[in-house]
């Protein structure tokens, strides 16, 4: 299961992915909200991932914003060989790709490389053995910019401590069964199992093993193994990652997922209180994790922390464009601590959501409406947060007529393709996003309806979509319920794909997958 890898998984390719928050614009927009100066995309920008896999992030966002230069580093030659075909496909100039490994980067062989703005890695720091993770730092010590931004995701503690004694043994089970690693996971999840029934693993660790048997019911064995069975799989605190970068004279920003950069969207008010008392931010950060169980941690950080005053930050977020990117719910509602529901101001979201629905609007523009409720006391910082946070709106911009052009040539390799995933969401480009536009299985139905230049009738998709579902040998979910009755299964895609055609299309028309 392991062998050139330094201990890491590399029998199997790892599945493709595309993480917006490693977009630079989501990356700016964290410091931007945070109050700090952030790098100028519009003068372009030199931009790195690390740890690219099969490319598909990069990828993307090398098509969507032609003026920056992208480079993507992977140790694994089969993800760079994939990568590689994936971007000549797309005659996607503006990236190199790198098959090397972070130990070489590290070292004086990457002098090589440019100086950039932004560096990104997602999942690696929590996969690779402590002197990579020395060596990451050099290599932020020397190729990130003065003011150049970091974004680094890692399964973070306390929440996996319970995973930890279950991953050791489902690693050592693995490590008996013979064949690639998706296969030894699958085995080593029976025999936790059995063993569990037996009796022989406590009840306190079943919230872990209830985690694998749902992962492994979906099918996501590539996932497992990627995840679970690397020598070095360590879940970390979020003040010891501080600390590491530190090195690099990196100084936290915040957090990508948005939300988690406003405790009192986390925390009750006596938790807030006696959160007051910690003056060390690394502290305070470690104890919400603590209280909300935070176990993918999604931090951003600078090269060099430059404060702005309030009345910048208002001002750039005022001229920030938002497009919706889902239906306007029908009250827009976020999760609060112990399980609340928090319904920032419904009149005034309702109105945001209606504005919305008819073109993509600048931040100031919604706040000036002359319909706002004059009870409506909120701000650029809580609107932007709440909207794109929660992913229900994303930043859009007027792009470039050679980013449409690519985008397209992306979107026509991947609608190439002989063969779909049904498991997973289908990545497009939008270039009025700079990123990706995420569609589920049953969406690239009509997606592709539209593209073909068919008028989608939906019981026709719902037809397509149901033996679609059950030849890959799974059944129709909607809304989160298994169908698994043909018969009752179609009216309910049928209303569902009515319900998309009506709201979806508008919605991908703005951001120009369409």
């Amino acid at each position: 299961m392991v062998g050139w890898g330094s201990g890491y998984v590399t029998d199997i390719p790892y599945e493709e992915g595309f993480y917006p928050d490693q977009a630079p614009q989501r990356l700016a927009l964290t410091a931007v909200l945070n109050g700090f100066e952030a790098p100028d995309l519009s003068r372009g920008f030199c931009y790195c991932e690390l740890g690219c896999g099969k490319g598909v992030t990069s990828t993307i966002l090398a098509a969507a914003n032609p003026n920056a230069e992208f480079h993507a580093v992977d140790f694994n030659p089969a993800h760079i060989a994939h990568a590689q075909s994936i971007s000549r496909a797309a005659e996607i100039s503006n990236i190199t790709w790198h098959e090397t490994d972070f130990g070489a980067l590290g070292r004086d062989g990457s002098d090589a490389l440019p100086m950039f703005d932004f560096v990104t890695m997602h999942g690696i720091w929590s996969w690779i053995a402590p002197e990579l993770q020395d060596a990451i730092v050099r290599f932020l010590d020397r190729h990130l910019k003065p003011g150049g931004l970091l974004f680094v995701s890692y399964n973070a503690m306390p929440a996996w401590y319970a995973m930890v004694p279950v991953r050791r043994i489902l690693k050592e089970l693995a490590a008996s069964v013979p064949g690639p690693s998706n296969s030894a996971v699958s085995v080593a999840i029976r025999n936790l199992n059995r063993l569990r029934d037996a009796g022989m693993i406590p009840d306190c660790f079943e919230p872990s093993l209830k985690h694998l048997n749902e992962i492994a019911q979906r099918r996501w064995l590539t996932y497992l193994a990627h995840e679970y069975l690397n020598a070095y799989w360590t879940p970390t605190y979020h003040a010891d990652v501080v600390r590491a970068l530190g090195a690099a004279k990196l100084d936290y920003v915040g957090s990508a997922s948005l939300i988690r950069n406003f405790e009192n969207f986390l925390l009750t008010e006596p938790q807030m209180t006696l959160l007051n008392e910690i003056a060390t931010p690394e502290i305070r950060s470690m104890l919400v994790d603590f209280s909300v169980g935070v176990s993918l941690r999604e931090d951003v950080f600078v090269r060099g922390a430059r404060a702005m005053h309030e009345k910048r930050r208002d001002k750039l977020l005022r001229d920030e464009t938002i497009c919706l990117t889902r239906p306007a719910p029908s009250q827009f509602a976020l999760h609060g601590p112990n399980d609340t529901v928090l319904r920032p101001h419904p009149e005034a979201y309702a109105l945001f959501f209606r504005m919305l629905g008819q073109r993509p609007r600048k931040i100031g523009e919604l706040l000036a409406l002359p319909e706002l409720p004059s009870t409506f006391n909120g701000s650029s910082v809580g609107i932007v947060s709440l909207l794109v946070g929660e992913g229900v709106a994303a930043q859009f911009h007027e792009p470039e007529n050679a980013a449409v052009v690519r985008c397209q040539k992306y979107n026509q390799a991947v609608e190439a393709r002989e063969e779909m995933p049904m498991d997973r969401p289908v990545n497009i480009a939008s270039a009025p996003l700079g990123s990706a536009f995420s569609l589920s299985p049953q969406e690239f139905e009509l997606y592709m309806d539209l593209r073909r230049g068919e008028k989608p009738i939906a019981s026709r998709l719902a037809r397509h979509f149901d033996q679609r579902c059950r030849a890959a040998g799974g059944f129709p979910v909607i809304d989160g319920k298994t169908l698994e009755d043909p018969n009752a299964a179609l009216p309910v895609i049928e209303r569902d794909y009515a319900a998309k055609i009506e709201h979806l299309i508008p919605i991908w028309h703005q951001a120009g997958i369409i």
